[in-house]
């Protein structure tokens, strides 16, 4: 089981890489 805090983490590194990902499509879209 995870802890409450590992869930936190877990949630926020999970925002922090889908907003990552969203910047690189606006990128490429750019460059495309």
């Amino acid at each position: 089981m995870l802890t409450e805090s590992q869930r936190d983490t877990i949630v926020q590194h999970t925002m922090n890489i889908t907003s990552l990902v969203r910047q690189i499509e606006e990128e490429l879209q750019t460059i495309l």
